[in-house]
């Protein structure tokens, strides 16, 4: 069973994070709203799968990682991927305050550039 909540795009929200260390969040300090040159189009949060049934759940589990991030050990379902839990679709917040309901494909796995809902340019 998965576990299911929301993760933070901590990836690219954080300064100084260690992409090989995941505990390097834990402390990692923020960035401005200012850092964002597109606040609406850059996403803060979102519905996000845990960890799979061969894990316990942690802190790992409140982490959205971008698309250009390999998955874990089991593919898809691994903690830090969007959950479209909600009518095949997944809420999103983005940096600017609103919240959006996307297809995955439509913040996720079919952008262009890769991490272009995540980044800060």
């Amino acid at each position: 069973n998965l576990v299911c909540h929301y993760g933070f795009n901590s990836y690219y929200l954080n300064v100084g994070v260690n992409v090989f260390n995941v505990f390097s969040l834990n402390n990692a300090p923020g960035v401005s709203l200012a850092a964002a040159s597109k606040p609406s189009h850059t996403v803060m949060m979102a519905d996000c799968r845990g960890v799979d049934g061969y894990q316990t759940p942690s802190h790992l589990s409140t982490y959205l990682l971008p698309p250009s991030q390999p998955p874990g050990k089991s593919g898809a379902d691994y903690w830090g991927r969007p959950d479209a839990r909600h009518s095949g679709g997944t809420v999103v917040e983005l940096l600017d305050g609103h919240v959006k309901w996307f297809r995955s494909g439509g913040f996720y796995t079919d952008q262009s550039p890769i991490d272009g809902w995540f980044g800060l340019q």
